[in-house]
């Protein structure tokens, strides 16, 4: 078989950035801080695929979060860590080639340390996941205390 090659050339770089107020338990802003940086997981791209392809007619979309901190990989069908916490999005909106989902961690929820964050489609699974991660971004964002609310945005970008 005669490979043929187009001049064409092929891109698509997917790109993430993860914005989180963090607020105390009176609402006041704490801090507002942004991260960059993911890797797409297969399971969830194909989930996507499938739902492009009306295989999948019902998801909900929120974001998980976690105190894993072994790097990102493609295979990885879940967040690492011990602690997780996944929250449905209150906001998903979409803008040319970017998806923005944002929800948020209230004051008894994932009070651990964040060191992994995704987008994820919450009703669905992944296999040894009970929910299908689309992205995974592994950072040091902090630690959420009791009694604080972390809104977190992610917005995806597909260029």
């Amino acid at each position: 078989m005669t490979e043929k090659k187009n001049d064409t050339r092929e891109c698509g770089v997917g790109k993430a950035k993860v914005r989180i107020v963090k607020m105390d338990s009176e609402g006041n802003i704490i801090s507002i801080e942004e991260y960059y940086g993911n890797v797409f997981l297969t399971c969830g791209v194909q989930t996507i695929w499938n739902i492009i392809a009306q295989n999948i007619t019902s998801w909900t979309l929120g974001i998980c979060v976690g105190d894993g901190s072994a790097s990102a990989s493609a295979s990885q069908t879940c967040l690492q860590g011990s602690n997780q916490a996944c929250s449905n999005a209150s906001s998903v909106n979409v803008s040319n080639n970017q998806l923005s989902v944002t929800a948020t961690f209230g004051t008894n929820q994932a009070n651990f340390t964040w060191n992994e964050i995704g987008v994820a489609f919450t009703n669905l699974t992944c296999p040894n996941c009970s929910y299908a991660l689309i992205d995974r971004l592994v950072t040091a964002m902090g630690v959420k205390q009791p009694g604080t609310t972390w809104q977190v945005t992610i917005t995806l970008t597909i260029s």
